[in-house]
């Protein structure tokens, strides 16, 4: 293939630079110019220029108190949600968006309520929140219904889709990324238009991996995402960002599923893919660049300019302001694994403990992280809570000043207005119990059911180190046939002593004695693992899946740690290989590990640690 010039951001600059000149234009009113502005600082942030978003959005937001329609105040907060999350600020963007919510309780704008409930919506679902999610994005898409606004439609479909992903129901997910690319083609919005065909291409891709028969799966895949990058390249697209993850995607399907001779097409939109993601400062995208380049060298035997390319990685990811220990890793877990390909055990074992120090500070930064997020959430709710008692006592008070109104008109209802307002007060008191009683009830049931949680835990945790009893006392049994064995293949080699070598028996009982020695150490690797199994593995797999892993997933995760492979699990447990292969990627998903970690090697570390 013949390819032109790599591909500047003039797109994404066009689109800054008139909306800087916007929102400078004289002509706009106030309410005109905090939305251009708004839009602007949201568009910053999606480019991951953070210091320039967050000035703009103080601008605006001190340009929206000066207005008396709350509206204005409540889109700034809810993109200042946006801009904090970014920023990995989880408790600051719980407040924006509860921020954003009060202004919307304040105007009877239906689209500024709509995109304030998206993006509660958008929050929880970052947070894996959900069902929350869920029911947030269904609320604004009923509050949105008939206003045309297409472009936040698409954006509201794209993450029902998700979290349909997330479900396990392909077919209401791929009905929700149709309705996102029609969304978006309505909105005639290049960024909504590129962001809805990038989707619908992962959403094809997703498909062929799992049915590799159907050819035209990967067909669509590469079409829709061939046009996610074209049109991300137009100057009426502003999002380059998206324009990087179209690049990268189309090398990553080149690489995996095409012939050496597309080599080319890798390397061409790996390279446009990096150049794009250092003018954006998209470190995530940068690294996952080198790494897909490093796989052509990698896979030709030129070990050294592949681990060039991985330290090439790793200085932008020094060079990133924003820190990420988990790039770190799995730059460094690439690099072990390029030394062991170079059978060079001493470079691998240096770069593997420099990749257990980040996973350290991985786990480290996910606790503190988890802490982080759950007292923003309690926060968050105790916020809408008090929104709710507010809101009431401000009906209430409202009521109660129409009352003293008409007591100072009319004298002579005094006493039936005055036993009104005391009726009014008991009831409001009333509501007030209700509420705490409310509350103090589903403290209860949230402490009933931790209780619940840790029995039937710890239940699960006591079977499976029954069952690895029991098998420690069948490899006891096996350890005697070992022995019985062991006397006869000394037998063998005493024999063996006796012939010469030209002998055509001597050769033969050689051989058979190298592959007696080579079953003893698989038998000695597989005792040693199961001896090692403890109790403390089982509970550091649920504190990391936060107690969503079944009996059925710890008995897998048990398998992968004695080392056996899919066939003989699925031999084990009678049932067909794909199955094994699905319940390594759920058990991946309730662990949060990333689409290219390996689970065999997170569980052996994992037990690593579980006996330091």
């Amino acid at each position: 293939m013949t390819f032109g010039s790599s591909i500047p951001l003039s797109a994404q600059s066009f689109f800054i630079d008139s909306l800087k000149v916007l929102a400078t234009d004289e002509k706009l009113s106030r309410g005109e110019k905090i939305d251009v502005m708004g839009e602007l600082a949201k568009t910053y942030s999606s480019e991951r220029q953070i210091p320039e978003a967050l000035e703009i959005a103080q601008q605006a937001l001190s340009l929206s108190w000066q207005e008396s329609n709350k509206k204005y105040s409540a889109n700034i907060h809810s993109i200042y949600g946006y801009i904090y999350y970014r920023i990995d600020s989880i408790s600051l963007a719980y407040q924006a968006v509860d921020s954003a919510t009060w202004y919307a309780a304040q105007t009877n704008d239906k689209k500024t309520k709509a995109m304030v409930i998206f993006r509660t919506g958008w929050l929880h679902f970052m947070e894996n929140d959900i069902e929350k999610s869920y029911d947030e994005m269904l609320q604004a898409l009923q509050l949105l219904n008939g206003m045309e606004e297409f472009d936040t439609e698409s954006n509201i479909y794209h993450y029902l889709s998700s979290i349909y992903s997330q479900w396990r129901d392909p077919e209401m997910q791929f009905h929700y990324t149709k309705l996102c690319l029609e969304a978006a083609q309505k909105s005639n919005d290049l960024d909504a238009i590129s962001n809805a065909n990038l989707i619908m291409g992962n959403s094809y891709l997703n498909r062929y991996r799992k049915e590799k028969e159907t050819k035209k799966y990967l067909d669509s895949a590469i079409y829709f995402t061939q046009v996610a990058f074209k049109n991300s390249q137009s100057k009426r697209a502003s999002l380059s960002s998206t324009q990087a993850a179209a690049s990268l995607n189309l090398s990553n399907i080149y690489l995996e599923f095409f012939t050496p001779q597309h080599q080319d097409s890798v390397i061409f939109y790996a390279e446009n893919a990096i150049q794009i993601a250092k003018k954006i400062n998209y470190t995530d995208v940068i690294v996952n660049g080198y790494g897909i380049m490093s796989e052509i060298p990698s896979s030709q035997g030129n070990y050294s300019e592949a681990e060039k390319m991985l330290n090439t990685a790793l200085l932008e990811v020094e060079k990133s302001l924003k820190k990420s220990p988990i790039l770190n890793f799995r730059i460094y877990n690439a690099l072990a694994g390029l030394a062991e390909k170079e059978n060079n055990p001493e470079k691998a074992l240096a770069y593997f403990k420099k990749q257990q120090g980040f996973y350290r500070e991985i786990f480290d930064n996910e606790k503190v992280k988890s802490i982080q997020s759950l007292e923003a959430k309690y926060q968050s709710e105790k916020n809408a809570l008090a929104l709710d008692a507010a809101e009431k006592e401000a009906a209430f008070n409202r009521s109660l000043n129409m009352i003293y109104i008409l007591i100072m008109v009319l004298g002579a209802l005094v006493i039936f207005f005055f036993f009104r307002s005391y009726r009014l007060k008991l009831k409001s008191s009333h509501q007030k119990q209700v509420i705490l009683e409310t509350e103090k009830n589903a403290a209860q049931l949230r402490a009933d059911y931790k209780e619940e949680e840790r029995a039937r835990i710890q239940a699960e945790s006591d079977l499976l180190q029954e069952r690895f009893g029991r098998m420690e006392k069948e490899l006891l049994a096996g350890n005697l046939q070992v022995e019985e064995k062991n006397k006869l293949v000394e037998m063998l080699k005493d024999r063996l002593a006796t012939h010469g070598k030209k002998d055509p028996l001597y050769s033969q009982l050689e051989k058979l004695i190298v592959q007696n020695t080579k079953i003893d150490q698989g038998y000695d690797e597989i005792k040693t693992e199961i001896e090692e199994i403890q109790s403390e593995f089982v509970s550091r797999l649920q504190e990391k899946s936060e107690n969503n892993l079944t009996r059925l997933d710890l008995k897998y995760c048990s398998y992968i740690l004695m080392g056996l492979s899919n066939k003989e699990i699925a031999n084990k447990l009678n049932i067909d290989p794909k199955s094994i292969r699905m319940a390594k990627y759920r058990i991946k998903q309730k662990l949060k590990l990333e689409k290219d970690e390996d689970l065999t090697q997170f569980i052996t570390e994992l037990n690593r640690n579980s006996k330091g």
